[in-house]
């Protein structure tokens, strides 16, 4: 068997290569794909300030800081979404490559293209090239590493030791778990191969790998902070009251990855010097004392993590392929459907058996294997922090599967062999009955992510129904998105309403109560709002959203000079939030500051090109000018990027209104304005601009018509201040004069 032709790898990397393709397009409509929620949206924003040039952030690496980079070279050579998912599928791809390297030293041929086809069709990184989520990157580096490390051993050259040394840097960079290996494995290569130098030389190469992290760690915060400063929140994640071996919230502070780190630094502030080093020390000192308190709790909670490592197969907070395959989603996962739950014992029963019988000549994986089994042991659970393992568990089940078809193995290893395939898949089983990793345990909370990203792609009326599912399942972070999403359909009472039961039910969340804050703002209660805003604040001082939030109810009350430093502190602390530098350009240009206004409206506009109150931003400081050209420009862009009503009624009206005749276009406004005219036909703005476009073609009689019309619904829906202006008009068209803004 070990002479078959190596042509049959290319073939099968081939066909794993268009299975990888196939996944990817096949969930093109799944919104989990479409637009980038939690971990992901951190990475995809920050991703793009990279492309934008600025490759020092505000803050230390709070993650593996390589993926970001790579993100944003895609994004600075013009790539989307879908560019990154295809560079995940080539790095899938490398990777396959990569196990079969190592697996052909080990297996031959045969466990060659056997390791590289379970490999392919293992549905946790199979599904992970979908995500904009580091775990691709860190299967390519892990096994480039492995193979690295393999080829240094056998060569004994000084330039396979330094691509090993590189190739281990990289590795950490993109799993910071492998920092240790950094000492440890030029140890090993010295003592097994006696050439200290070559070991030096990949330490140094690796180190200097490195470097650039502590650099920016260093430029971000003044700290020497080597590579990331959130272990500590890590750890405590895992360790804390209540634990149970996944994921459990920080008292006090957010799941949300773009305000957990600064809200994890005030929850701890009173103990500790404000530091980001001070802050990881605090919280790594709070999982120790929790696990130093019970002994035998602790056993029990490793004893959980470990029963997890072995038979999780579901759990996730962004690993949901099950349940997004129920919706109708992701509909080409069937190509990769084997769970690496199913490998995981066979995977450690072979890593005992080379600790046992080659540790000298195995210790590179070993090493690399046994800090992907730690991670968990000694941080928590979850499918990405285990995937690492997939590498390993491909060429352990070749060899698995090697061994129970030769007939020359001997009957206890067989017996063994089987027995640890046979019990992984009854661990994961179990594990599954228990209910703890049951697909219907988890249904809240993807429902809630459903919903999420279906409100980034402004789907608001499914991100609703998303919502509404979620909130029949229980969950508690729906209720607050249900009253947003009421909002944003212009469903001001229900909104209202939804918020207020949100608060009700819990009264300590804090995106409920800013949900609520934002709905007696957009109902004119803007006192009431003040006050939830500012409950917000008192329990949370660095949330950005409730700090412009409230600065917009400042501005609402006609105070645009008193929300300018809330608009600077929630820039300060979430400087890409288009929606508040379109904010805060409003109330610069109230207080006729134009300069700064169109600089607000201009970052706004870039850092969110569909953001059309931008556009329109941009438009009335134009105005402001007397520049309406420019002014019409900017308002074909917002109702380019967003044709809602008040784009359509803004566009409209100075395509036939403006001072400058040449920019007349009576036809075009009627177009726009027809696209609304079921929802807005009895609107007297668009009676209004109707009659103005009318007008200007010389419709006099239908102009006529529609301007009393609009006079009539503005005087029973009490717009008394709007009826001299129209009536005004209605004598323009009587005279058949067109109306033209002087």
């Amino acid at each position: 068997m070990s002479s078959l032709p190596r042509r049959w790898l290319p073939l099968v990397l081939a066909l794993g290569a268009a299975a990888q393709l196939a996944i990817v397009l096949g969930g093109a409509g799944d919104p989990l794909s479409l637009s980038p929620i939690n971990d992901a949206k951190v990475y995809w924003d920050w991703g793009g300030r990279i492309a934008a040039g600025r490759l020092v952030d505000d803050t230390p690496f709070m993650s593996a800081p390589l993926y970001p980079y790579v993100v944003g070279l895609v994004r600075a050579l013009g790539g989307g979404l879908l560019a990154l998912q295809l560079a995940q599928v080539a790095l899938q791809v490398a990777t396959a490559w990569l196990v079969a390297r190592v697996a052909r030293r080990h297996l031959g041929e045969v466990g060659a293209c056997l390791a590289v086809v379970l490999y392919l069709v293992l549905r946790d990184p199979a599904y992970m090239t979908t995500r904009v989520l580091n775990s691709t990157l860190q299967l390519a580096a892990t096994a480039w590493a492995w193979d690295a490390w393999m080829v240094a051993a056998e060569r004994r050259t000084r330039a396979s030791a330094m691509v090993a040394g590189l190739a281990l840097g990289v590795a950490v960079l993109a799993h910071p778990v492998y920092a240790p290996l950094v000492a440890l494995l030029p140890a090993w290569l010295a003592w097994s191969t006696r050439r200290v130098s070559d070991a030096l030389a990949s330490a140094a190469v690796a180190l200097a790998c490195i470097a650039p992290a502590t650099v920016h760690n260093v430029l971000a915060s003044g700290e020497l902070i080597p590579l990331s400063a959130q272990s500590g929140l890590g750890l405590h994640h895992g360790n804390q009251p209540g634990a149970t071996g996944i994921y459990q919230a920080a008292e006090g502070v957010s799941m949300d990855r773009g305000r957990q780190t600064l809200m994890a630094r005030e929850a701890v502030r009173e103990r500790t010097d404000g530091s980001w080093s001070a802050t990881d020390r605090e919280y790594r000192r709070m999982a120790f004392e929790y696990l130093g308190e019970d002994p035998l709790r602790t056993l029990e909670l490793e004893a959980r993590k470990l029963w997890w490592l072995v038979g999780g197969s579901v759990y996730g907070d962004v690993y949901t392929p099950e349940l997004e395959r129920e919706d109708g989603r992701q509909a080409w996962l069937w190509l990769a459907p084997m769970p690496l739950a199913w490998w995981t014992l066979p995977t450690l029963l072979v890593a005992l058996l080379a600790a046992t019988s080659r540790p000298r000549g195995l210790a590179p994986e070993l090493l690399m294997f046994l800090a992907t089994v730690l991670v968990v042991l000694v941080f928590w659970y979850s499918p990405r922090y285990r995937l690492p393992m997939a590498p390993f568990a491909a060429v352990a089940g070749a060899w698995c599967m090697l061994r129970l078809a030769d007939g020359g193995t001997p009957r206890l290893l067989r017996a063994t062999v089987a027995a640890s395939l046979v019990a992984s898949v009854l661990t994961s089983t179990a594990l599954r009955s228990s209910g703890a990793d049951a697909p219907e345990a988890f249904r809240a909370q993807y429902l809630h992510n459903s919903g999420v990203a279906l409100a980034q792609l402004g789907r608001h009326a499914e991100a609703l129904a998303e919502f509404e599912r979620a909130e029949r399942q229980g969950s508690r972070l729906a209720s607050a998105a249900k009253a947003e999403m009421l909002r944003q359909l212009g469903r001001v009472d229900d909104a209202l309403q939804a918020a207020q039961a949100a608060v009700a039910r819990a009264p300590r969340d804090l995106a409920a109560k800013r949900s609520l804050a934002v709905a007696l703002a957009q109902a004119g209660r803007l006192d009431e709002a003040a006050r939830e805003f500012e409950a917000v604040l008192g329990v949370d001082a660095v949330d950005a959203e409730a700090l412009a939030g409230l600065a917009n109810t400042h501005v609402q009350r006609g105070d645009p000079s008193s929300a300018l430093p809330l608009y600077e502190r929630a820039l300060a602390l979430a400087p890409d939030d288009a929606t508040t530098h379109s904010n805060l350009g409003r109330a610069r240009l109230s207080l006729g500051e134009l300069d700064a206004a169109q600089a607000a409206f201009a970052q706004a506009a870039a850092l969110d090109e569909r953001l059309a109150q931008a556009r329109t931003g941009l438009a009335e400081v134009a105005l402001a000018r007397g520049d309406a050209s420019t002014a019409i420009g900017h308002l074909r862009e917002a109702w380019r990027v967003r044709a809602g009503a008040d784009e359509a009624l803004a566009l409209a009206w100075w395509l036939v209104v403006a001072p400058d005749t040449a920019l007349h276009d009576a036809e075009e406004a009627l177009r726009v304005l027809a696209s609304h005219e079921r929802a807005l036909g009895e609107d007297p703005r668009w009676l209004d601009a109707r009659a103005a476009a009318l007008a200007r073609r010389g419709d006099w009689e239908e102009a006529a018509v529609a301007q009393a019309r609009a006079i009539a619904r503005a005087k029973e829906l009490g717009y008394a201040q709007a009826v001299p202006e129209l009536e005004a008009r209605a004598a323009a068209y009587a005279r058949r004069e067109p109306w033209t803004l002087r």
